[in-house]
Order: C-alpha cells, then structure tokens, then sequence
C-alpha cells in the first residue's frame, strides 16, 4: 500500500481575486479526504472476486412502440463490474498488484440470498493469487426505466439505470471482514427516443462506471474546496497578504495576531481570525484552525450587529467550522489508511 506523510494531505493552489462587498481573495485547496473502506495495514496486493448470482429477468414489456421497453437478459453485470474495477484500481497505483479471479464462487442459484466465502475459500484464493485481500462482489442488481418529461416546452425522454452492489473486503487470517453497500445512478436524456443508448450498451457503461465509482470509494482520494482571505485595506492585513502571495505561512499568522490583538474593530477580528484559521489547515495544525474558526464564530454577534451587510458570511463560517471537525476525525483515518506495517 503506497504510504504519504501527513504533510501531503493539503496542496496550496492559485489564488484568484473576487469583488464583493467585503475584499476577499479566494484560492483552492487540494485536500486528501480518506476512503469509505479502509484496509488493513500491510495490504499491497488484493484479488477482486464474484461472489454473486446471476440476476434473474424481471423485465416487463411497456409498449410495443418503445424500442427500449421489453424482455432483456444481461447476465454479465458483475463481470463487466469487477474488470472495471480492477483497472480503475490498477491505475491508480494504490495496491502493487491488483488481480481478479476469472470464475464466480458463488455456486448457488438464490439470487435474494447473500453467500459470503468461507474463511477456508479465502485462505485458499489468497493462497492461490499470492494475495493480501479480496475483494468480493456479493450482489449486484441492475434496475432500468424509461420515462418521459416536459422541459421548455418539449417532450424529452429519459433512460435510468440504478446499480446496486454489495461487497466484502476478506483477509487470509483472522481479521475482520468489512462489509459495504453502495448504490449508483446514471441517466442519458434525449428529445429523440431513437437517440437513447439501447438498453444493453446503457447497462454495460452503467456497470463499468459502477466499478470505476466503487475504486474511487476504497482509495483516499484528492478534492478541491475554496477558501477565502478576507483582505480589507488595512496595513497588518495587507502586508498579511503579501504573505500569503509568496506561501509565507507564518509571517502571515503573525501579522494577523498582531492585527487580532492590536484592533477593537470586531470586523477586523473577525477577518483576521478567519485568515489565521485557513492558514493553519494548510499547514496541516488542524487544532489550532478549529480554535481560531471557533474565535471567529464568537466574534460574529459584534460584527452582524455593527456590519449588517456582511451577515452572510456566518453561513460560511459556520459550515467551516463543522468542516473542521469532521477534518480532526479524517486525518486519523487516513493516516490509518495510508500506513504500513
């Protein structure tokens, strides 16, 4: 499993300048945020296996006149899946080895029934692929629908394919096993009905974009969130900036101490607390960004009573404030899921 230090979980990107009634400059940040599925330390080569049945045909004929209506069997859903998957984990180079058994090992036919593999049938695959884990697709349902809906005064048609799976992560000793269920959307929409994909060609995308979603989930993956500077015309505040322009972190949290310390404007303190806050997550001290988001929400009542027209950035503020938080729980997660043993 391919391991980055905590220092790499934010990226610093370009800063873009935006007018509004309170001079902010905004920039992006690259964050790590952690996967849904966390595998155990020391994992470096896994094995996608289907462990499910065959989905029996429920299709039902809608109207003669609709090319896409009628019976359909699709029996390749977890293959097309599981290879999907596969490639998508391949090529984002978490694992050293990203393998996949050719043959189910589910050898019921209950399709409502869910088989896990046997602590003994895992041992042996692990054995056998020279593994570390599995990772098992125990159900997979395919569910499509065509509709039709006005929109701007034309008739548009609709075809919708809901994907839903269930797996299974399995170790060769006796770790736990983790279970997980995720369900994915897709739709294509058209004036023309003959312009819809053909209900075979739609499910086979839709299960290659499932596998695609479902590696996106068990890897930690890189988002971008914007942040703002407040940057009013103030000498502490602006040379502040000029920190900030050249990525020098410190001496910009100096300077707006110093302006936090030195104003009795609530405005000012509470710009400044802001800053200092955005600055410190870059730097990765996500305790002292939480404590000077939390100073800044307490600086709030002065400012909305005294700067009525910048009320609606409590909103932001707040919603930061419950970013953070969460942020304190995920670094330990994916710092979890980024070691080795």
């Amino acid at each position: 499993m391919k391991t980055l230090t905590s220092k790499h979980l934010i990226l610093f990107a370009a800063i873009i300048l935006s007018s509004c009634a309170t001079p902010r400059m905004f920039t992006t940040l690259d964050l790590l945020r952690p996967a849904e599925v966390t595998f155990e330390p020391g994992v470096k080569n896994v094995l996608v296996v289907n462990n499910s049945v065959v989905q029996p045909n429920n299709k039902k004929q809608k109207s003669a006149n609709d090319k896409n209506s009628g019976t359909l069997t699709f029996d390749s859903t977890a293959l097309f899946c599981n290879a999907s998957l596969r490639e998508s984990l391949e090529a984002k180079e978490f694992f050293n080895t990203v393998k996949m058994a050719p043959n189910s090992q589910n050898t019921t036919d209950n399709y409502n029934k869910i088989s896990p593999l046997d602590k003994k049938k895992v041992k042996a695959l692990c054995d056998l692929y020279d593994v570390d884990a599995l990772i098992s697709l125990d159900h997979i349902q395919a569910n499509d629908e065509t509709s039709k809906y006005y929109e701007d005064y034309t008739i548009m048609n609709a075809l919708d394919i809901k994907v839903n799976t269930i797996w299974s992560i399995h170790y060769p000793n006796n770790t736990a096993t983790t279970h997980k269920q995720f369900t994915d959307e897709f739709s294509w929409e058209e004036a023309k009905s003959v312009d819809l994909p053909k209900k075979h060609d739609a499910l086979v995308d839709a299960c290659i974009l499932t596998g695609s979603n479902v590696a996106e989930r068990m890897i930690p993956r890189w988002e971008k969130q914007d942040r703002y500077f407040f940057t009013p015309k103030k000498p502490l505040m602006q040379q502040a900036m000029d920190s900030v322009k050249t990525r020098n972190w410190q001496s910009a949290i100096s300077l707006w101490k110093h302006a936090l310390k030195q104003s009795k404007n609530f405005n000012t303190k509470f710009q400044a607390s802001n800053n200092i806050a955005i600055a410190y997550e870059i730097l990765g001290d996500i305790d002292n960004a939480f404590l000077y988001c939390e100073q800044a929400i307490n600086y709030y009542p002065y400012v909305m009573f005294f700067y009525i027209s910048d009320s609606e950035h409590i909103y932001e503020i707040l919603n930061y404030y419950d970013f953070l938080k969460k942020r304190k729980e995920e670094i330990a997660l994916i710092s979890k899921q980024l070691s080795e043993k």
